[in-house]
């Protein structure tokens, strides 16, 4: 249980509270032609529009998160035998 808290903290806490103060800042009241701009320009540079982008910091924080839940399950699961 106690993993599982830390786990949380460590991996979900630090990404939501980045993606609220982004949010919080972005108000548009209308239409900004500049975000077409931003795509063509970023669609002639030879990058994906729409598709994330990951560092490998997130990378690795997920891969952590996806072996402590194998492993969680593999040792409660142990425990019921």
């Amino acid at each position: 249980m106690i993993v599982t808290i830390v786990v949380v903290a460590y991996l979900v806490v630090p990404n939501v509270t980045r993606f609220l103060h982004a949010a919080g800042g972005y108000a548009p009241t209308g239409y900004e032609p500049k975000d077409t701009a931003r795509a063509s320009w970023l669609d002639a540079k030879g990058r994906m529009v729409g598709l994330p982008q990951f560092s490998i910091d997130q990378v690795v924080n997920v891969g952590l998160f996806v072996l402590v839940i194998v492993l969680w399950l593999n040792l409660t699961d142990r425990r019921r035998r």
